[in-house]
């Protein structure tokens, strides 16, 4: 955490009092520093307290700030442009305990899938150069940011990588502390690459991008090194990789798949065609079924086959609440084949299959 912004002030108070409040709050306490108050909208929690720890109203923010030179921390993931601008109409001074912050280290991306607008893009293709990019992350971790705890998510349209300079951007966000998630379609994620990102980096996050996850529209991604069984063949090997080095970090993979809603897919009529792989609901359930079965197997294969690394990292949580959440994730297999609208099936411990919201412009039945 990055406690440099923090000198000058006698107080801190924390604003949000639910998930990443209380992750805050726990990172303050571990770095021996007292937060005296919570700060929250919802009026139920005014006077309360949320883990020993008062929480103040909105409206006493500016007499405490003042009489007590307190800063204000904002702990939200959604709502913090809002609060933002709450306290701006407060005129108290604040920062951000995390925002996630993206930073494109590479224009260049091995496959083009059906959602990306790559055919529309008309600038350059490049890496970021080292210089800037270290300088970049070094401001982030000075006193001048305004983010204590900063979330970062090598990517915006590039394949991370692709770059020659990825593990340069690994070791520099290492070196100053900050959170790391990346995302990435795992073409490249060759063999040493699981192991380096596995074993130098405890706490990385991981979302393995199957958008697309059927094989006609697979080979439309322009993929010229694997077919789409080696394809996903290599994100179990991935997989299992996470056991064989005991990572605790998060696996999510990632697919844009449809609602359905009574037996029906909601379809999409943009250009994106982000739902084109799927013909009915029919199919789509029998992909889900086919892809979670294996799944299924997977997660007893790990058990019988890394049984200390299993237990290990079965109760491991994320050192922060990530930009990509996890919520009401469905451990029952068939509970999850038959799920209407979004659904999450977390199949192994801190692995998980979710869906991605691509649906853009006007919805209908089909």
């Amino acid at each position: 955490m990055n406690t440099k912004m923090l000198e000058g002030y006698d107080k801190y108070i924390l604003f949000g009092a639910y998930v990443m409040g209380k992750q805050a709050l726990k990172q303050f306490r571990e770095a021996g520093i007292e937060i005296a108050y919570f700060c929250d909208n919802e009026e139920s929690k005014w006077n309360t307290l949320v883990d020993d720890v008062k929480v103040v109203p909105p409206g006493d923010l500016a007499d405490i700030v003042k009489n007590e030179n307190a800063l204000v921390v904002i702990c939200s993931s959604y709502a913090k442009h809002l609060i933002s601008i709450q306290l701006d109409e407060l005129d108290v001074p604040y920062v951000y305990f995390s925002k996630p912050i993206f930073v494109e280290i590479t224009s260049f991306c091995n496959q083009t899938c059906t959602f990306c607008p790559y055919e529309h893009i008309e600038r350059k293709k490049e890496s970021l150069c080292p210089d800037i990019m270290k300088a970049f992350l070094h401001d982030l971790g000075s006193a001048n940011s305004d983010v204590l705890f900063p979330a970062i998510y090598p990517h915006v349209l590039g394949e991370p990588l692709v770059s020659k300079h990825f593990f340069d951007f690994m070791d520099t966000c290492k070196e100053l502390g900050f959170y790391v998630c990346i995302v990435t379609n795992w073409a490249l994620m060759n063999e040493e690459t699981q192991r380096r990102l596995f074993t130098e980096y405890p706490d990385l996050d991981i979302i393995l991008s199957m958008q697309g996850a059927t094989e006609r529209v697979f080979n439309k991604r322009g993929e010229n090194q694997l077919t789409y069984d080696n394809w996903v063949d290599l994100l179990f090997e991935i997989m299992e990789s996470k056991f064989k080095y005991a990572h605790k970090g998060l696996i999510q993979i990632s697919t844009t798949y449809p609602d359905v809603a009574n037996d029906v897919l909601i379809r999409s009529e943009t250009r994106m065609h982000v739902f084109e792989w799927y013909e009915n609901a029919d199919e789509f359930k029998q992909w889900k079924r086919g892809f979670g079965s294996r799944c299924v197997a997977f997660n007893s294969d790990m058990q019988k086959k890394y049984p200390e690394n299993y237990e290990k990292i079965k109760d491991a949580k994320s050192p922060i609440e990530y930009y990509y959440h996890k919520y009401w994730p469905i451990s029952d297999f068939e509970e999850w084949i038959n799920a209407n609208g979004p659904s999450q099936f977390e199949f192994a411990p801190n692995i998980h299959i979710t869906k991605r919201n691509l649906a853009f412009g006007v919805l209908k039945n089909s």
